[in-house]
């Protein structure tokens, strides 16, 4: 079966449409995913494709889900509000201004526990609570502040392009292991590419 992407792009962005058409084109399964993205605190990309999907939706968004509560996570959201969030943690969302200071992304992003991460078996893998995540995608500037999600999301701010990026998935990754699902790299890349471009 194959599903239609959904939703909207901002002019140059239309690359990203094409990354995540042919993700989901290849995928066996239901790709049930969302992709978001804002540069400089304007929404660019708002992608979806999958069975009950829905640019607003994602089905671990659901009442049983957060009253039950995932027992090693706890982050319920769609590719549109972690886009968002992030968005409004380094830079100006609709007139408010960021939440937090240059200052302070810096010294979240910074490695903080050194050694090889025994989930991930990846080396200096971890800031003040958030993943290092240049090591994974070199695109990104030193200072990016993020955290992939157990079913291959992740989500993301870069100081040093202005992109603030969510994607968001209903099944698991496969082959898993490294948090974030290996479309990611592509994907995140693409947005990367247009923002700079832009």
């Amino acid at each position: 079966m194959s599903y239609d992407v959904r939703g909207t792009v901002a002019d140059g962005f239309e690359g990203v449409r094409e990354e995540f058409a042919a993700f989901v084109a290849a995928e066996a399964h239901d790709p049930g995913a969302q992709l978001a993205a804002y540069v400089g605190g304007r929404q660019v990309v708002d992608l979806w494709a999958g069975k009950d999907i829905s640019g607003s939706s994602l089905t671990t968004h659901s009442r049983t889900v957060r009253v039950l509560g995932p027992a090693s996570s706890g982050g319920v959201g769609n590719a549109r509000g972690v886009a968002r969030m992030y968005a409004a943690a380094i830079g100006t969302v609709d007139g408010r201004p960021p939440l937090l200071t240059p200052a302070t992304v810096a010294a979240f992003a910074g490695p903080r526990t050194p050694g090889t991460d025994l989930v991930t078996g990846q080396p200096d893998h971890f800031g003040l609570g958030f993943e290092s995540l240049t090591r994974l995608y070199p695109f990104l500037g030193t200072d990016t502040i993020g955290h992939s999600g157990a079913t291959g999301s992740l989500g993301f701010a870069d100081p040093g392009s202005g992109v603030a990026y969510a994607y968001t998935r209903r099944r698991f990754a496969f082959p898993s292991g490294e948090g974030a699902s290996p479309e990611n790299g592509r994907l995140a890349e693409s947005v990367v590419r247009a923002a700079r471009a832009a």
